[in-house]
């Protein structure tokens, strides 16, 4: 279980932000990331009103309906995008979910938001605003629409196993590693992301298994210097999928110490390059997937998985076209996928695929 010194120092260096307010809705945490993205250190934010200078007006309504829903316990409500008033009268736009704070008894004392920057994802236009109604009926927050679900962090913020939700849960990458440099903690997000379960990915060597060749080294070095205690405050390596791909992530690397101070391993939180589009494709509404030069399927998303019936795990790696399209249609579907990997783009193709049952189903 983590000392309540290591999950303090967690919260406090993380690279997410995370803040927290009482019931009353007076700041009572504010950590680093938080400070930076604002310009607030926390002695300017402790003990004063979230409203006061953070939100702005036309999102309070909207921004206390999320508030008044954590106060009430409610753990699975959605997470939403509110602009955040910098202390240099810029707005950061801030990816947050909110969740209750309990007590050791269990009776709830506050919220706890936690949050990604994606200020530059709104600037290129990955956002729309959507009809979240505040307190006036008005859309007021930015969403990302049906990729909403994708980022909720339904988590609570105590100590012991309370901590363990919020970083399983949370709206970031985050894993652990022990002296040895094998995976003990694979949060639920980097589940999604890579495609491993916590029980494929638990006892791997973190680097061998999961980090693609090139980053191997480097990598391997920064968690070394890490479990002598030598932090590293951003870093970037690609993590290599169950499908093949690559996603590349900013972690922080921090030493992980037991109770006694003596140092057991490096908690890494990272965030997510790219990630939007990877989610877009995996949870969108229409069937998507895609081949590698030879025809062999590297995506299939979720949509795909439920016309079909075949999960991806089934088809990543095996041949799209000797595999799947009904054989009175094989010749027309590898035609049509000469011609694209030719560079030549065809409109409106019909692909007859055959389901997992055998019967036909049109693309």
């Amino acid at each position: 279980m983590e000392t309540r010194e290591e999950c303090m120092r967690f919260i406090s260096d993380s690279n997410a932000l995370i803040f927290g307010v009482d019931i009353d809705g007076k700041v009572n945490l504010w950590n680093k990331c938080t400070a930076n993205k604002t310009g607030r250190s926390s002695e300017e934010m402790l003990e004063h009103g979230i409203f006061e200078e953070l939100v702005p007006n036309e999102s309070r309504g909207s921004f206390q309906a999320m508030l008044d829903r954590a106060i009430g316990g409610l753990e699975d409500a959605p997470s939403l995008v509110f602009p955040l008033c910098a202390k240099d009268g810029q707005q950061r736009m801030v990816l947050l979910s909110a969740t209750p704070r309990l007590c050791d008894v269990g009776r709830i004392i506050g919220v706890i938001f936690i949050g990604q920057d994606i200020t530059a994802g709104i600037a290129q236009g990955e956002y729309h605003e959507a009809n979240d109604l505040d307190t006036e009926g008005k859309a007021t927050v930015w969403s990302k629409g049906a990729d909403q679900d994708i980022f909720t962090a339904c988590t609570y913020f105590a100590y012991g196993h309370e901590y363990g939700r919020l970083t399983d849960k949370a709206n970031a990458p985050i894993l652990e590693i022990d002296v040895e440099g094998k995976v003990v903690f694979w949060n639920e997000l980097l589940c999604r992301l890579s495609g491993y379960t916590k029980a494929e990915a638990l006892g791997q060597y973190l680097v061998k298994k999961f980090v693609v060749e090139k980053d191997r080294w480097p990598i391997q070095n920064i968690f070394d210097r890490a479990l002598q205690g030598i932090e590293a405050t951003t870093f970037n390596f690609a993590l290599e999928t169950k499908a093949g791909q690559s996603i590349e992530i900013d972690f922080s690397a921090l030493t992980r110490h037991d109770a006694s101070g003596r140092i057991i391993g490096v908690k890494a939180v990272g965030q997510v390059r790219g990630v939007f589009l990877a989610q877009f494709i995996n949870y969108a509404n229409i069937p998507i997937f895609q081949v590698d030069l030879d025809c062999n399927l590297t995506i299939w998303n979720k949509c795909a998985s439920a016309l079909t019936r075949f999960s991806p795990a089934e088809v990543l790696g095996r041949n799209l076209v000797e595999h799947f399209i009904g054989e009175e249609f094989q010749a027309s579907a590898e035609h049509v996928l000469k011609q694209a990997l030719q560079g030549e783009v065809s409109s409106n193709v019909e692909f007859t695929f055959t389901d997992k049952a055998g019967k036909e189903i049109h693309f």
